[in-house]
Formats: structure tokens, C-alpha cells, sequence
């Protein structure tokens, strides 16, 4: 495949695993550091970081800047474009956050190097799936790790940061009185008025008792089914508020609602809400 000229060298190997070091990241926001190791210990190193970064970038990519209906040629033409428009920023460090959160930016991920470091972190908490030939590290929260933990990522070293503190920026989204989102700058209903308007709209009764899970339904586990019909076997004022399929249309919805009558739920006791806004 294609690689970057300056990419043509591999990198240097990563630091023994029986030493630990500390990195900085430049970002938007400041800076972060790391420490870490395949042990997951902390302990000091005197030597160099193997790839002592001087600047980084924040790459997203997403299937939004393709055209409707591209096929597979135009999705290669975006993927390669994206990779050389990166590759010609000439960065030392390139750290992906939130790559499996798209499948285009894992395809510009996993073609090809495109800095002398690569490091990626979690937007799903799992590994990227890529090696050591072309993902360098990967940075997760030392307090959502095992001791195992290096067992079960591709990368070439698993960096902690440290277990003690938060480590994400946090953006308010409720207003500094709480009565409103900061979102989509709408005043919070209370819960109440909420309740009446809910029922109303579904025609439910006064005496239903309202079970609320708003995950996505591709994410239920099978056992989770059982589960949900459990809670009506178990609760005759029960209703089941659930996700609808709002991804690939009525034919999905179709086939999970299908699953649910298996596994013994009542559909007439189920409310099916699109994505909702998030002052409701």
C-alpha cells in the first residue's frame, strides 16, 4: 500500500516493558501527559521517550463527507485523499481520538502510517484492532484497566493515564441553575408535566409504570430480551420504553421488534422514542 515518504523508515521500537516513561501531547486544550507500560506500572525512566512528540493534530473523519450513494471506488478516493492531506502536514505525533467511532477514520488508520508516531484513544473502550507496524500506542484510563489489560490491545504499548484524576475536558450541558439545557438551550420540563404529556401522547394510563432504556437497539445483547419480557411477566403496570430504529429504516425496526415478541415481550406494553432532544 501507500506509505508517506518520510513514513518509509520504521519507527524505533517502544520502550522495554519493564520501563515506564512520560510523553506530552500537545492539544487544543493544553497539554496531556502519560505514563505507562505493559505492566501498567508507573514508575520513573531517565531515558528519552522513543518518539518525543513536538505537535499533534485532531483528525476526525466520517461518512457524512461522502456523497449519498458512492460506491466503493469513491469510498477509496476519500480514504486515500484523507490520508495524503494528513500525510502532508508533516506531523511528528498523530494521535486518533475516537477512531472506532468511525468506520472511514479506521480505514485511514489501518491503510497506512502516516507519522513516525501513532497513537489512538477510546471512543469505544476497545482496541483499534491495529498493529504495531502502524499504531504505536494506545492511551486508556489507568482506573478502567486491568492488570491484564496489555493482553487484550494490537498496539505496540498501552499507555495509563493516571487513575486518580478524570482525564476528559467536561463541557457543561446544564445551565448553572439546572433549569435548562445548554445543548439545545431549551428550558427543562419538569418531570410531572413530562409524565402527563408522555402518557397522553402514547394513550396510556394514569396507573402505568414507565421502564425507560434508550440505548441503541443494535446494542442489546440477546440475553438482554429476556430480560425486558421478564419485567412484564413480573409487573402487570409495566411499559417498556425503548429506542427505535432510527438507522436503516422500517425494515431493522422490523426485525428487533420480531425479536422481542420471541423472547415474550408484549409489543402493546412497549413505547417506541426516536432520538429525543436533550432538554427532554
Amino acid at each position: 500500500g501507500w506509505t508517506p515518504p518520510r513514513c518509509w523508515t520504521p519507527p524505533p521500537t517502544a520502550p522495554p516493558s519493564s520501563r515506564s516513561y512520560t510523553s506530552t501531547l500537545t492539544r487544543a486544550r493544553g497539554q496531556i501527559e502519560w505514563r505507562g507500560s505493559r505492566t501498567g506500572a508507573t514508575r520513573p525512566w531517565s531515558g528519552r521517550a522513543p518518539h518525543r512528540p513536538t505537535g499533534s493534530t485532531r483528525r476526525r473523519t466520517s461518512s457524512t463527507s461522502l456523497k449519498k450513494g458512492g460506491g466503493a471506488s469513491s469510498q477509496v478516493d476519500y480514504v486515500r485523499t484523507a490520508q495524503e492531506s494528513i500525510a502532508g502536514l508533516q506531523l511528528d505525533v498523530l494521535f486518533y481520538l475516537d477512531l472506532t467511532m468511525s468506520k472511514f477514520a479506521h480505514l485511514v488508520a489501518s491503510g497506512t502510517r502516516l507519522a513516525p508516531a501513532q497513537g489512538v484513544s477510546h471512543g469505544h473502550p476497545t482496541t483499534s484492532g491495529i498493529g504495531p507496524s502502524k499504531m504505536d500506542y494506545y492511551v486508556s484510563w489507568g482506573a478502567a484497566e486491568l492488570p491484564t489489560a496489555h493482553e487484550h490491545y494490537t498496539e505496540g504499548e498501552l499507555l495509563l493515564l493516571p487513575a486518580d484524576s478524570m482525564h476528559q475536558y467536561y463541557v457543561p450541558r446544564v445551565s448553572p441553575d439546572a433549569r435548562a439545557s445548554m445543548v439545545d438551550m431549551t428550558e427543562f420540563m419538569d418531570a410531572a408535566s413530562a409524565r402527563r404529556e408522555f402518557l397522553a401522547a402514547h394513550s396510556l394510563p394514569g396507573t402505568a409504570t414507565l421502564y425507560l432504556c434508550m440505548q441503541k437497539p443494535h446494542k442489546y445483547s440477546p440475553a438482554f430480551d429476556g430480560m425486558l419480557a421478564g419485567v412484564h411477566r413480573a409487573d402487570p403496570n409495566a411499559i417498556l420504553v425503548l429506542h427505535r430504529v432510527d438507522q436503516d429504516g422500517e425494515h431493522n425496526h422490523a426485525r428487533f421488534t420480531d425479536r422481542l415478541v420471541r423472547a415474550g415481550v408484549d409489543l402493546d406494553r412497549v413505547a417506541f422514542l426516536p432520538t429525543q432532544p436533550h432538554s427532554l
